[in-house]
């Protein structure tokens, strides 16, 4: 700007205080084009507006050819200045050629009745009022009344008729030349209008650019009213014109357009149809740059490493404060700078893409509201490195916006963050027992920690300590690295001691809160009560007595107040005894232990836990060796037992036995797949079981298995029948499970005196001949087989078939038939006994003899003739009865 102004003087230009910079050339007159796309004009400090900068500007005062004096001069016949040249145009109704009084460049010192002005105006007041216009121009712009009278216009007064909506009254003909793109532009003139009271109607204008493809693109859509605000003036009388008020003011589009190209055109529109009134002339028509400016700024400029500066990018405004959207940038962040985050914008709509840990800042859809002096951007960065970091235009990507004026500078110092990283000392000590430990401090960065340090205190007197490196180090501790303390120390009083561990440097620490570690402890007496013992049998049986021993020992090194061995997780009913008592009356000395036996009887199958627990009422500094725990499985078991086996005390080969056999479970848990065999026996042997075998359902505990067996031995000799009981549950007692019953089948012969055969009666003197048979009634064969007969008179004799005694053992239901032969001797009775005997065992030798008994009467006489009178019947008669009696003896002794 101050060079702009400058150049004005020095060209002695005339400058009236209006937004913006206007320029006046006093005596050469014509188009002013200022090349400010190709740099930009010093900006003032940030979120303060400054002026826009022309890009072009037609004042109309362009010395013509030939010179314009007394007449007005046609628009399309006028050249401007800059670029040399440069011509204008207008739609039909808007050129002098229309004879509308438009399209006429004039000044109020031109001939108020000039015969081709007047033509062209179709009267000589629309000719006037025109250069009244001009006048009033020069006025509005600061010019004396002699500059203002010479003070040129394009006027337009829209004589008579209808003119088309949106027409164009005034162009340039061909685009300017810029040297830059994506810039916002927008357009603007000075407008004098004259009957603007409401009996008439107002020019309405509208701005346009053209592009490079000669493109019309509307600045804005709304067309602005040059009667409404603005500066009114009493028009200088001139020819016929009486005076009159008139309104000038500078109009500008309501709009900014973000334009590239590399050349643009001006359009200036009346969207006004009627001709009353609408009158109006411009001047210092131009096209300004409005385009934003950038800044950059680091608050805080000057940081430590580690910490974040928060990077403000401010767009602000031109003094039009129009609404300037669709500019965008992206800002490539120095190289030791990234994004931390908290990235925000006030700017409406504007997308802001900036990942954390990235050097990127793209800034997207942006949008500086209409009437907003500035927006920004703002983000956290965090430095990777000391030193100092340039963010300016070389890092930037720029689209409608202007380059920082001033570098944004961030300095960077060290920072090391020295930290008491750990402390690792007993939880418990003991006063007079020594103790050793460790403590660290770590440099958690970023930058390496000069003369490093890491010390404890809060110790007793004469504690130890060694560090490695050394403190305070000879070299920085770089950022990582720590620094490994030990500790040795004797604990002398008991109560609560703080150690306090405490990192530091000579380097800036920007987290000083971690620069120290505490560590409470409190020395007294302790006692490591261990669960030392468990011994349990190894495999147990539901319902069968177990016992085992458990022991706890005090480790020390102070004894132990109460100490107390327990086990848990045993069988309800579990009987403990200890030694000593438990909880001990006396403290248990160190090294000192408690032994412990245990019963318990398992009363269910599953696993279960046995607890050995130690404890005392003094503290105890390794509560991880309180406790012995194992898993025991006791498992179901049926003592199945040979209960029973019933078989004869003597048996014959050849002779069918039965018997019985039983099982039992004596428990205590069922027998699954109860069994009870008997096996030793002949083969043929046959068993029945109830229930049968074996058992389909478990045998419950006291359930018997019942079974008949039946055989025929078949061989002599000593043989064992042997019942064996079992199941698949296990059995505890397995020795148990079986019963034995030897046995001896042998030969066997039931000899049999089956008959004698004598006479009833006998005498004496006279022969007796009988028989008599012995047999053999088996099973087997009777080895030297007897039949004797005896009680009979001296003399008798016998003959028996076979001979006795038998040479070949007598078969089984074989027999020996004998006769017998005696004569009787004396009077009286005599039984006949029959024996049959043999070598082989007599099963029944209540059968072995048979008696006869024979009445032996006295011899007899030779008879005389029988008389027969009544003494010899009564003879007779005593004889028959006589043998009737002897009859009735004999059969009584058989």
């Amino acid at each position: 700007m101050k060079t702009l102004k400058l150049i004005a003087r020095a060209r002695q230009l005339k400058q009236r205080p209006v937004a913006g910079v206007r320029f006046r050339w006093r005596w050469l007159g014509g188009a002013l084009l200022v090349p400010a796309l190709c740099g930009q004009v010093a900006m003032a400090a940030p979120r303060i507006p400054v002026a826009p900068v022309i890009v072009w500007s037609e004042d109309f005062e362009n010395p013509q050819t030939p010179p314009i004096t007394t007449e007005g001069r046609d628009l399309l016949a006028y050249q401007g200045a800059d670029p040399a040249g440069q011509t204008y145009t207008a739609d039909p109704l808007y050129r002098m050629s229309a004879n509308q009084c438009n399209g006429i460049v004039t000044s109020f010192s031109q001939a108020p009745d000039s015969t081709v002005m007047i033509a062209a105006c179709s009267d000589q007041g629309n000719w006037n009022n025109l250069q009244q216009m001009a006048e009033v121009a020069g006025r509005y712009q600061g010019q004396s009344a002699a500059a203002a009278s010479k003070n040129h216009v394009m006027a337009m007064l829209t004589a008579n008729g209808t003119f088309p909506a949106g027409a164009i009254a005034f162009r340039t003909a061909t685009n300017i030349a810029q040297s830059a793109s994506s810039r916002f532009l927008t357009a603007r003139t000075d407008v004098v209008a004259t009957f603007c009271s409401s009996a008439f109607i107002a020019p309405l204008l509208r701005f346009s650019l053209i592009n490079d493809a000669g493109t019309e693109l509307p600045i804005s859509t709304n067309a602005i009213n040059p009667c409404v605000g603005g500066q009114s003036f009493n028009t200088t009388p001139i020819g016929i014109a009486d005076t009159q008020t008139a309104v000038a003011q500078t109009v500008t589009s309501p709009g900014a357009l973000l334009f590239s190209g590399a050349s643009v055109g001006f359009v200036l529109h009346n969207d006004q149809t009627g001709s009353m009134g609408n009158d109006s002339s411009i001047d210092n028509a131009q096209i300004i740059d409005v385009t934003p400016q950038l800044d950059k700024a680091f608050s805080p400029a000057s940081i430590q490493l580690g910490q974040v500066s928060r990077l403000t990018m401010t767009i602000t405004n031109t003094t039009d404060l129009l609404r300037k959207r669709g500019w965008s940038f992206t800002d490539n962040l120095p190289a030791g700078l990234v994004v931390e985050g908290n990235a925000s914008t006030t700017c409406p709509g504007t997308t802001v893409q900036a990942a954390a840990g990235g050097s990127t800042v793209t800034v997207s859809n942006g949008d500086l509201a209409q009437g907003a002096a500035f927006c920004e951007v703002s983000l956290d960065v965090r430095p990777t490195a000391t030193g100092s970091f340039t963010n300016g235009s070389s890092n930037l990507s720029l689209i409608g916006l202007n380059q920082p004026a001033t570098l944004a500078v961030l300095a960077v110092a060290p920072a090391a963050d020295m930290q008491a990283a750990s402390v690792d000392l007993p939880p418990s000590m003991t006063v007079g027992a020594p103790v050793s430990g460790s403590f660290s401090c770590t440099n958690a960065g970023p930058s390496p920690a000069a003369a490093a340090s890491c010390a404890i205190s809060g110790l007793p007197a004469g504690a130890s300590v060694s560090c490695t490196p050394a403190v305070p180090t000879g070299s920085p501790l770089a950022a990582g690295d720590s620094i490994a303390c030990t500790v040795g120390f004797t604990p002398a009083v008991t109560g609560t001691i703080t150690a306090l561990v405490t990192a530091g440097s000579a380097t800036t620490d920007l987290v000083p809160s971690n620069n120290t570690m505490s560590f409470p402890y409190n020395p007294g007496e302790s006692a490591d009560m261990r669960a030392t013992e468990l011994t349990l049998p190894a495999s147990m049986a539901v319902g069968t007595p177990a016992s085992g021993s458990f022991s706890c020992t005090n480790a020390g090194p102070s004894p132990a107040a109460a100490a107390s061995c327990a086990i848990s997780g045993l069988p309800a009913g579990a009987s403990v005894s200890c030694t000593p008592a438990v909880p001990t009356g006396s403290p248990l000395a160190s090294g000192a232990r408690i032994d412990c036996t245990v019963g318990f009887t398992p009363t269910a199958g599953g696993a279960f836990t046995a607890l050995v627990s130690a404890s005392s009422g003094t503290q105890d500094p390794v509560p991880a060796n309180n406790t012995i725990l194992r898993p025991y499985s006791p498992g179901e078991r049926a003592d199945m037992q040979a209960s029973a086996i019933t078989l004869p005390l003597t048996m014959t080969v050849g002779v069918p036995v039965s018997g019985s056999f039983s099982c039992t479970n004596a428990g205590p848990s069922a027998a699954t797949a109860a069994s009870c065999v008997i096996s030793g026996l002949p083969a043929g042997a046959t068993t029945s079981c109830t229930p049968s075998v074996p058992t389909a359902s478990p045998l419950a505990s006291g359930g018997s298995i019942a079974c008949t067996v039946q055989f025929t031995p078949t061989t002599t000799g000593t043989i064992a029948a042997l019942v064996t009981a079992s199941s698949s549950t296990v059995d505890p007692v397995p020795a148990n499970n079986t019963k034995a019953h030897p046995f001896n089948p042998v030969e066997r012969a039931d000899m049999q005196a089956t008959s004698v055969t004598l006479p009833a009666t006998a005498n004496v003197g006279v022969p007796v001949k009988g028989s008599f048979i012995c047999t053999n009634a088996g099973p087997n064969a009777a080895a030297f087989t007897n039949c004797s007969i005896a009680g009979l008179p001296a003399g008798a004799s016998t003959s028996c078939t076979p001979a006795v005694p038998t040479g070949a053992p007598l078969a089984s239901g074989a027999s020996i038939s004998c006769t017998v032969s005696f004569t009787p001797t004396t009077q009286g009775s005599l039984t006949a006994t029959v024996t049959a005997v043999s070598g082989t065992t007599d099963p029944e030798p209540a059968n072995n003899s048979r008696d006869q008994e024979l009445v032996v009467a006295a011899a007899l006489t030779p008879e005389p003739v029988p008389a027969t009178g009544v003494p010899a019947l009564v003879l007779m008669g005593l004889a028959v009865m006589l043998a009737g009696m002897g009859m009735q003896r004999r059969r009584a002794r058989r």
